[in-house]
């Protein structure tokens, strides 16, 4: 879904790629990649929010500022992914944000933390 892979990238064929998850060229992708982030690096690691597929696709300020506190919930505050998940359900509740903890929780691989 809007999902952007750069050339070279070498995904696992059963990893998911999240709805409007960009992966950078040459990236080996071998978890699950979650929704609205860029990846890049060697190996798949988390670069902050996808603001240009996020804003071409029509998302508000207010939908792209709770993604990016989800994602700082979610890899910067050295949280458990459980924990993590738990506190973006209660501080931030929006469908996005619902949309990307149940594509977590739905992972059988592993998602890709730093």
């Amino acid at each position: 879904d809007f999902a952007i892979i750069g050339g070279m990238s070498g995904i696992h064929q059963f990893c998911r790629i999240g709805r409007l998850a960009m992966v950078g060229g040459s990236v080996r992708v071998n978890v699950d990649v979650p929704p609205f982030f860029l990846y890049a690096g060697l190996y798949v690691t988390p670069n902050g929010l996808n603001k240009v597929g996020l804003r071409r696709a029509g998302f508000t300020r207010e939908e792209m500022h709770a993604l990016k506190e989800a994602y700082r919930i979610l890899y910067r505050e050295n949280l458990s992914l459980k924990d993590a998940l738990e506190r973006i359900e209660k501080e931030v509740p929006t469908p996005h944000t619902e949309h990307l903890v149940r594509f977590i929780r739905a992972s059988k691989r592993g998602i890709s933390r730093e």
